[in-house]
């Protein structure tokens, strides 16, 4: 698996793929990950990054699983990029 596609974070149940860029609320985004997938609160007093590297990153996931994720398009994929004029 190849930089950046290990890093993508998986939500199956609710069917999307987060892309994550540094310096764009990936903490946050990895914290409402991990609450949508586990229930509210479980993301408090975890570090987010460790626990969804260990769980939601494509790299956790078989191969097989891996391939399937990224080649069909049922789920939604989104990243949030920084402003490059600011």
């Amino acid at each position: 698996m190849r930089w950046p596609e290990k890093h993508f974070v998986i939500c199956e149940q609710r069917g999307f793929l987060y892309i994550p860029i540094e310096k764009v609320a990936c903490s946050a985004l990895k914290s409402w990950v991990i609450e949508l997938a586990e229930g509210k609160g479980a993301a408090h007093s975890i570090d987010p990054n460790a626990h969804i590297r260990a769980r939601y990153e494509l790299q956790a996931q078989p191969a097989e699983v891996q391939r399937r994720w990224l080649r069909e398009g049922k789920l939604f994929r989104f990243a949030f990029v920084r402003n490059p004029w600011d």
